[in-house]
């Protein structure tokens, strides 16, 4: 019987008994909060601690492996999304859209530190690195976003806003990720309520994905086999569903039975083989589910 629920077309063909995937649910807080914990990305690193971008207080907190918010890195306005850097594995890039900024952190054992800036000069959202650097979602000219492809110290190297191709392909491309070992980009649109794929060097569009049952995406994250889990987040969707790296439905992973309401900020965790989310936007915790 399959693990969780399955589609064909617009109906569940397949619907497994209720599994209790949840691990641990965590208060997240720290002493210098002024609102409770609202989770906008996550991040988990190597060491199993863990970076939270708290939209409501603008900063990141750093958890220890056991949920204990050891520190804040305090933002302007707000941190956006965040992204592991392929060259070091204490080293993380943060985007803040409306200073227009993309920074790299340093994040590890205890301790985490700005490390550099650069001024984009575009209203910068979601971000992952790619095989030569980073890919970066923009929002242009109101309600419409599209990519950029930079270098690691984020000089440009390609713009899809120039690209006719892509002129209408994204619509609020806010959170990305990567996958086939940075050779493809995966890419979260909100505005057209898809999954879109292109292949990093080209730019080619590899994939769509788009249903019913995923409404309002939202984050989004890959696991070691690349795997794609996207956060459905709307007044009628509230569930992590799960994409094959061919851009077909695997299934929906978790749902309003989970009790998930508004969930966010979902990230991987290779080594508990889990993932990480807010389930809830009411409650300052975060839930771990194995997958």
């Amino acid at each position: 019987m399959a693990e969780f629920s399955e589609e064909v077309g617009a109906k569940f063909v397949k619907q497994a008994p209720p599994i209790n995937r949840l691990v641990g649910e965590y208060p997240v807080s720290h002493a210098d909060d002024t609102r409770p914990f609202l989770l906008r990305a996550s991040i988990v690193l190597y060491t199993g601690e863990m970076l939270l971008l708290d939209r409501a207080n603008k900063h990141i907190k750093l958890l220890d492996t056991n949920f204990k918010c050891l520190s804040v890195m305090k933002f302007t306005t707000y941190p956006f999304d965040i992204c592991a850097s392929n060259r070091k594995r204490n080293e993380f890039y943060v985007t803040e859209p409306e200073a227009q900024t993309v920074f790299c952190i340093m994040a590890g054992n205890g301790r985490m530190t700005k490390y550099k800036s650069w001024r984009i000069d575009e209203d910068c959202r979601g971000i992952t690195c790619w095989k030569s650097g980073i890919a970066l979602s923009v929002m242009r000219d109101g309600f419409r976003g599209t990519l950029g492809f930079l270098s690691y110290e984020c000089k440009i190297k390609r713009k899809v806003w120039e690209s006719e191709l892509h002129a209408e392909l994204f619509k609020a491309p806010w959170y990305l990720a990567s996958i086939r070992d940075g050779d493809q980009v995966v890419v979260s649109d909100q505005g057209n309520h898809s999954v879109i794929c292109v292949d990093a060097k080209t730019t080619n569009v590899i994939f769509i994905y788009k249903s019913d049952i995923l409404i309002g995406p939202r984050t989004l994250t890959v696991d070691s086999e690349d795997n794609i889990y996207v956060i459905g987040s709307s007044e009628t969707c509230h569930n992590v569903v799960k994409i094959t790296p061919a851009g077909k439905l695997k299934g929906v992973l978790l749902s309003r039975r989970d009790k998930l309401n508004y969930p966010s900020g979902i990230s991987y965790s290779m080594k508990d083989r889990a993932v990480v989310l807010q389930r809830n936007h009411d409650k300052p915790t975060v839930s771990i589910f194995r997958i």
